[in-house]
């Protein structure tokens, strides 16, 4: 899912230029972003479900 897409969708809000934000998309594609992330949250799993289950 882009970032557009997720916005108009209001999975992700988002505060200040949004052309800027889409610009800020394709450098993080580039970069190699997803993959990160992806990485990331996979090796704070832990830290994340604590936060969710807070939130409840």
């Amino acid at each position: 899912m882009t970032g557009v897409k997720a916005y108009v969708a209001g999975r992700i809000k988002v505060r200040g230029d949004l052309v800027m934000a889409q610009k800020l998309e394709k450098f993080f594609e580039k970069s190699g972003g997803r993959e990160r992330a992806i990485e990331f949250m996979k090796n704070n799993e832990d830290y994340f479900s604590k936060r969710n289950k807070s939130s409840l």
